[in-house]
């Protein structure tokens, strides 16, 4: 089987930096049916050791159980038909919130990028594709909760966000930024 991702001296990745080649990048709706890769992806975007450790914590649990659910959204990256990483947003309803919730009507982000596929730009477009199509659902923003030492900080800053408040990590170690793009 050969590499998905090659050293190429001149090439471009899908985010513009030089040193890298990708395969072909395509970027379509998540799905009820991609629940399962949204699970794997939920133990990287809250930096927990295995999908045991997300499933038995409650709090995290909500992030990923019954996707597709009304008020769901989300897009999902595949490089050479195999699936790299996805954003998605989920709607808060009544007291159920997450730790991004920063007000009602107002999504939360989780996204998360496989190691492997990381720093090639997957993250900037699966970002910005749900922007638009948040954008497009006449949503008047989007939420979302970040340490504060994460390099993707940089990112949610340039395509827009702004950090409302400074909070405790869900771990207490460190902060994180509850940070907001609004669309009106």
């Amino acid at each position: 089987m050969r590499p998905l991702i090659r050293r190429c001296m001149g090439s471009r990745n899908v985010g513009g930096r030089r040193g890298f080649a990708i395969g072909k990048v395509k970027v379509t709706a998540l799905k009820p049916e991609h629940s399962d890769f949204v699970w794997n992806l939920l133990v990287y975007a809250a930096h927990e050791p295995n999908l045991e450790s997300v499933k038995s914590q409650e709090a995290l649990h909500k992030y990923a159980s019954d996707w597709g659910k009304e008020g769901d959204m989300g897009v999902l990256a595949q490089v050479d038909k195999t699936q790299a990483g996805a954003a998605w947003l989920r709607l808060w309803q009544d007291e159920e919130k997450g730790y991004g919730y920063i007000e009602e009507g107002i999504p939360e982000l989780t996204i998360a990028v496989l190691p492997e596929y990381r720093n090639m730009g997957l993250g900037k477009k699966l970002l910005s594709s749900l922007i638009e199509m948040a954008r497009e659902r006449d949503m008047p923003g989007i939420s979302l909760t970040c340490r504060t030492e994460n390099p993707a900080m940089s990112l949610y800053t340039r395509v827009g966000f702004a950090t409302e408040e400074l909070v405790p990590t869900r771990v207490g170690s460190g902060m994180s930024a509850k940070m907001i793009i609004r669309f009106s």
